[in-house]
């Protein structure tokens, strides 16, 4: 039993990886730092959800 469970794993993780690597490709999975930065409420859906805050510039810092 142990040796087909370890064997599942093992299979079923790189059929996955594989998967979300072809996904990746297709839909990104991620979304880019500038998004991320800039919130994702405004890339999502085009609103903020907290407007009384100010996004900082790195170059500020």
């Amino acid at each position: 039993q142990l040796i087909g469970t370890v064997t599942n794993i093992v299979f079923i993780f790189i059929v996955m990886y594989v998967f979300f690597k072809i996904l990746d490709k297709i839909i990104p999975l991620r979304v880019s730092e500038e998004m991320e930065q800039a919130g994702l409420d405004m890339s999502e859906v085009a609103v903020t959800a907290y407007p009384d805050f100010t996004i900082r510039n790195k170059a500020l810092r």
